[in-house]
């Protein structure tokens, strides 16, 4: 793979980005614990994608970020597009406060 062909891969993903649909229902699957079967992951359904986001980054947090996916009508979102989904401007409900540092 070029390096043009990595910027046509960031902007397709940028563009999907752009135009996410926040309000259609989700489904979020995570990984428990180490290692990986089927008796390992967690399964939640939730009405808006804002939700499964929300609670991806809030609940689940980064140390299981990876090991989680949420599904969409048309999307498949891995760890690095939920969290910039979480960051983006048009991202609908409010965001947890970062933690200071103590």
């Amino acid at each position: 793979m070029t390096a043009e062909d990595v910027k046509g891969v960031e902007r397709s993903h940028m563009d999907r980005m752009e135009q996410f649909n926040f309000d259609g229902p989700a489904e979020l699957y995570s990984a428990v614990g180490k290692g990986f079967s089927r008796r390992s992951m967690s399964f939640k359904r939730f009405a808006s994608s804002a939700e499964a986001i929300q609670y991806a980054v809030e609940v689940v947090g980064s140390e299981k970020l990876w090991g989680t996916v949420i599904e969409t009508e048309t999307q498949r979102l891995e760890a690095a597009q939920i969290r910039a989904l979480y960051q983006h401007a048009d991202y609908p409900l409010r965001r947890l406060a970062p933690k200071s540092a103590s």
